[in-house]
């Protein structure tokens, strides 16, 4: 029973990972015109994001490893976890109330990457669940991720055109700060 909660865990946490990472994307039609930047800008914004997920995803499997030795595997991993969805939820309120666009791209790649850096105790506990069936473990969190990513695109626009791309952004930060809470 442990093991199917675990996997129901990690399967919606994936759901909300690529939900929140194409979040950006699905929001660009509205930022563009906000900020005044064209789509070669645009196309950096989303590189730099890219970036913040390759830069941050080998110091959160260092810190996964280092922590589950000392105070154990599943408290190592949580508190991994609990900061980088703190620290996403954190960079995603600055980047979406950032008046300058520098800014805002900075604080959203930042997210990207705290995004990523709490993302990686979720992959370390697909051996832990079952060795056995590790890749079909890792499957249904693929399946979770795609998931996400087809409920972005029809789930941000209608927030962000009837209350505004900032408050669409803004659900990611609640989504965020929510995981942050739950792995305590």
């Amino acid at each position: 029973m442990y093991r199917f909660r675990i996997l129901a865990l990690l399967l919606g946490l994936s759901v909300v990972t690529s939900l929140d990472r194409v979040n950006i994307s699905v929001a660009a039609q509205r930022i563009m015109p906000e900020y005044g930047l064209d789509a070669i800008t645009m196309g950096n914004v989303f590189s730099a994001s890219t970036l913040g997920y390759a830069l941050f995803q080998i110091p959160g499997g260092w810190l996964t490893d280092r922590l589950s030795g000392h105070p154990g595997a599943l408290s190592g991993r949580r508190r991994v976890a609990m900061l980088g969805f703190g620290l996403t939820a954190l960079c995603i309120m600055l980047g979406a109330t950032a008046v300058q666009p520098l800014w805002a791209v900075f604080f959203l790649s930042l997210c990207a990457g705290w995004l990523f850096f709490a993302v990686t105790p979720f992959w370390s506990m697909v051996i832990e669940i079952s060795p056995g069936r590790a890749g079909a473990v890792a499957g249904i969190m693929n399946t979770g991720g795609n998931l996400g990513g087809v409920l972005s695109p029809v789930a941000i626009p209608w927030l962000g055109q009837h209350y505004g791309w900032s408050v669409a952004l803004a659900t990611a930060v609640v989504r965020s700060w929510l995981r942050s809470r739950s792995h305590g």
